[in-house]
């Protein structure tokens, strides 16, 4: 089980820049991404690293080389760490899902477990699959783990480890480019830092 972990949200990416839902559509790093990027490079260089995971990605994988590629430290991709399939509401903006349905808007933004996109997966779907992960990010003996992901798995991860119901997964503001810190002490688990670099 690692002593410390850092939840590494991608940085901006063109979907984001343009304010587009992009769950599992590969979406590359936009100008800004790219320089977040060199600010988390310099962020995690005196970082003792032992291991690396990331989601498959473009955003989360170009987020993840470019930040600790050249330190020779494999990088170990899970599934499990992509993005909720946003289904049918793919490169949609929050604008124009509304506007094509207002009633599945409104269910959406309640929170309901029970909700399904359009053609994608249910938020009940994705918690699990969270969990799952959530679990295997705590195998092995590493001490410093490093995980690139996206703000959807990142906000249930901390729900997760901070034993906190998924409901209150939005007081988390994770930014593109943002890094949450977790520190592991005899079972009990801290949100030591959250930072946007």
């Amino acid at each position: 089980m690692p002593s410390k972990m850092y939840l590494v949200r991608h940085c901006m990416s063109e979907a984001n820049a343009i304010g587009a839902f992009c769950g599992v559509t590969d979406s590359h790093l936009s100008p800004e991404g790219r320089r977040q990027v060199e600010r988390l490079f310099y962020a995690l260089q005196h970082v003792k690293i032992d291991r690396v995971f990331s989601s498959p990605l473009a955003r989360a994988m170009e987020t993840a080389k470019a930040a600790v590629g050249k330190r020779g430290i494999p990088i170990e991709t899970l599934d499990d760490l992509s993005e909720v399939d946003f289904g049918d509401w793919e490169n949609m903006t929050f604008d124009e899902i509304e506007k094509a349905d207002q009633e599945l808007f409104k269910h959406f933004i309640s929170e309901d477990m029970g909700f399904s996109f359009p053609g994608g997966e249910s938020l009940r779907g994705f918690a699990a699959r969270t969990k799952k992960v959530a679990n295997v990010l705590l195998e092995g003996e590493s001490s410093n783990v490093v995980v690139f992901s996206h703000g959807g798995v990142i906000r249930h991860l901390l729900c997760h480890y901070l034993e906190l119901p998924y409901d209150k997964k939005y007081i988390f503001d994770i930014q593109p480019g943002s890094v949450a810190t977790l520190d592991f002490y005899n079972g009990a688990t801290v949100l030591s830092r959250l930072e946007l670099l």
